[in-house]
C-alpha cells in the first residue's frame, strides 16, 4: 500500500501542477471544456480495458495460471490476450475516426463541432493506454506496484511541457492551442507503454504475437470480462453523461466539474486506488487458496483503513473549499467567477469521497471470486439513478446538481455492494462489530477535527485574501490543526487503524533493511 500511495501521491502532485496551468491559461473556457469531453472517450476505454474489467478479470486468471502451470504458460496467456486486445483496439480506433468525420457536419453547435473535431486526434491514445494498463496488471500480479502507479506522471509531465512550450506555437487562439495538448497525449501514451513493457521484460516476460481468438483460456477470460466491461462501462458512461449534461449548461460547467473532481481525486487516488490496487491480488490469492476467512479479514482491514483516511479528508475539503480552490487555481484566466463555480461543485462532490474510495475495495471482493455480474447489475441501477437525478437536479442547482447526483449514486453503490457481498458470504462471519466500532470512533474524531478547523479558521485574518501567502495560510493552518486534532483524538480513543498502519510501515522498512 505504501509504495502505491507514494507513487500515486507523486502522480496527483504532478497532476495538480498540470491543472494549475490549465486553469491559468484556459480558465473555465469552452475550448478546454471541449477537450475534456473529447478526452473522456479514450479515458472510457482506459478505465474499462486498461484499468477496469479486463485487468480485474485478468489478474485472478493470470495468478491461477502462474500457480498451476508456471511462468511460461502464464506469459503465453498474457501474450495471447495482449495480441487480441491490441488488434481489437486498432479496429475500434479506425472505426471511431471514421464516425467522427461523418457526423461532425451534422451538428451546428460550434462547441459540439469542436469536441467532435478533437476526438480523432486523441483516439490513438486508446491503444497505448489500454495495453499499458494490461501490462500493469501483470506487474501487480508479480507484486511490482511502483511502476504502474508512476505511469500517470508521464502524462502529467507531457501536459505541463505542452502547455508551457508546445501550445504557444499554435498561436494565441485557445482552440488552436488544444493541438499541443493532443500531441502531449499521444507521446505520453507511447512512453507509458514503452516504460511498462521494458520493466516487465526485465522481470522475465517475453511477448509473442499470438492472435489466437479460440484458445480455451482466452474464451474463459472473455466470459468473465464481458459482464465486467458492461459494469466498468456503466461507470464511465456515467462520467460521459455528466459531461454531456454539463456541456448543455456551457463550457464553464464542464471545466468547473473537472477542476473540482481533480481535488477530490487526490485523496481517492492516494488512498483508495492504492488500497484497491494492492488488495485485489491479496483477495484473489485468498480465494484461490480457499481461505475465505482471509478474504473477509483483508476486506475488513481495507474498508476500515479507507474510511479512516477519507472521512476526515472529505470534511477538511468541505470546510476549507474556498481557500483551497483559491490557492490552487485562482490566477490568470481563472477569475473569481471561475473560483465560485468550482467551489460550489466541490462542496457537493466532497461528501462522496469515502464512498468513491470504498466502491473500489468492495468491487474487488466480487472480482476476486470471479463474480463480475453482481457489480454490473448494481452499476446498471446506479446509472439509471444518476441519469434521473441529473435530469431532476440540473435545472434548480445547475452544475452543482450534477455533482450531488454523482455523490448520492456513489453511496447507493456502496450500500448495494455491501448488501450483496454479505449475502454472498453469509456462511462466514463478517466482522460488522469491528467495522462499526471503527466507524463510530472515526466519526467522533472527525467531529472534533471539524470543530478545531472552524475555530482556527475563524481566528485567521480575512484581509489580503488575494496574496498567495495569505491563501497558503488560510488553508494550511486550519488543515494542519484539523489533522493534528484528528490524529490526537484517534490515539486517545485507541483507534486501531493508525497503530496498524504504523506497525505495517515499520515492518516493511525493517524487512527492506534486512534484504539490503
Amino acid at each position: 500500500m505504501f509504495v502505491s500511495s507514494a507513487g500515486i501521491f507523486l502522480s496527483r502532485l504532478s497532476g495538480l501542477g498540470r491543472d494549475i496551468l490549465f486553469a491559468k491559461f484556459w480558465g473555465t473556457g469552452n475550448g478546454l471544456g471541449a477537450f475534456f469531453i473529447a478526452f473522456t472517450i479514450p479515458n472510457l476505454f482506459r478505465r474499462v480495458l486498461g484499468e477496469g474489467a479486463l485487468s480485474d478479470a485478468f489478474v485472478p486468471t493470470f495468478l491461477e495460471k502462474l500457480g498451476k502451470n508456471g511462468e511460461i504458460q502464464a506469459y503465453k496467456l498474457a501474450s495471447n490476450v495482449i495480441t487480441v486486445i491490441g488488434l481489437i483496439l486498432l479496429a475500434v480506433i479506425a472505426i471511431g475516426i471514421g464516425i467522427c468525420v461523418l457526423i461532425r457536419p451534422l451538428f451546428p453547435s460550434p462547441f459540439v463541432q469542436l469536441t467532435i473535431f478533437i476526438v480523432p486526434f486523441l483516439l490513438p491514445y486508446t491503444f497505448f493506454i489500454c495495453l499499458t494498463g494490461l501490462l500493469a496488471g501483470i506487474l501487480n500480479s508479480l507484486n511490482h506496484f511502483a511502476a504502474p502507479v508512476l505511469n500517470p506522471i508521464i502524462l502529467n509531465i507531457l501536459f505541463i511541457i505542452a502547455v508551457l512550450f508546445i501550445c504557444p506555437m499554435f498561436g494565441s487562439n485557445e482552440n488552436n492551442r488544444l493541438f499541443g495538448l493532443a500531441i502531449a497525449v499521444i507521446v505520453a501514451g507511447f512512453l507509458q507503454l514503452t516504460v511498462t513493457y521494458s520493466i516487465l521484460v526485465k522481470l522475465g516476460f517475453e511477448f509473442t504475437f499470438l492472435p489466437d481468438f479460440k484458445s480455451k483460456e482466452f474464451r474463459d477470460l472473455v466470459r468473465l470480462v464481458i459482464p465486467g466491461i458492461f459494469g466498468a462501462s456503466i461507470n464511465q458512461i456515467n462520467v460521459l453523461f455528466d459531461r454531456l449534461f454539463a456541456g448543455w449548461l456551457g463550457g464553464y460547467a464542464v471545466t468547473s466539474l473537472y477542476y473540482s473532481e481533480r481535488i477530490i481525486y487526490l485523496p481517492i487516488g492516494i488512498f483508495g486506488v492504492a488500497l484497491a490496487t494492492s488488495s485485489l491480488p491479496v483477495f484473489s490469492k485468498a480465494v484461490s487458496n480457499k481461505k475465505i476467512e482471509g478474504l473477509i479479514s483483508a476486506l475488513s482491514y481495507s474498508l476500515r483503513h479507507i474510511l479512516y483516511l477519507t472521512i476526515p479528508c472529505a470534511c477538511i475539503i468541505i470546510l476549507l473549499s474556498e481557500p483551497l480552490v483559491a490557492l490552487i487555481y485562482q490566477r490568470g484566466s481563472f477569475n473569481l467567477e471561475s473560483c465560485k463555480n468550482t467551489m460550489l461543485a466541490l462542496i457537493y462532490y466532497a461528501p462522496g469521497i469515502p464512498a468513491f474510495a470504498a466502491v473500489k475495495i468492495l468491487r474487488n471482493g466480487f472480482y476476486s471470486q470471479k463474480n463480475t455480474i453482481t457489480p454490473v447489475r448494481i452499476g446498471c441501477f446506479c446509472l439509471c439513478l444518476n441519469l434521473a437525478l441529473n435530469a431532476l437536479l440540473i435545472i434548480p442547482m445547475k452544475h452543482a446538481g450534477l455533482a450531488l447526483a454523482t455523490t448520492l449514486c456513489a453511496f447507493m453503490n456502496v450500500i448495494l455492494l455491501v448488501f450483496f457481498l454479505s449475502i454472498n458470504l453469509k456462511s462466514y462471519k463478517i466482522p460488522y462489530g469491528e467495522i462499526g466500532t471503527s466507524i463510530a470512533k472515526i466519526l467522533i474524531c472527525t467531529i472534533g477535527s471539524c470543530f478545531a478547523i472552524w475555530i482556527s479558521k475563524e481566528n485567521l485574518s480575512a484581509e489580503f485574501q488575494n496574496r498567495f501567502s495569505m491563501k497558503i495560510t488560510n488553508f494550511f493552518i486550519p488543515a494542519v490543526v484539523g489533522c493534528g486534532t484528528y490524529l490526537g483524538m484517534s490515539l486517545l480513543l485507541k483507534t486501531k487503524e493508525p497503530i496498524e498502519m504504523y506497525t505495517n510501515l515499520t515492518t516493511r522498512l525493517s524487512a527492506k533493511r534486512v534484504n539490503s
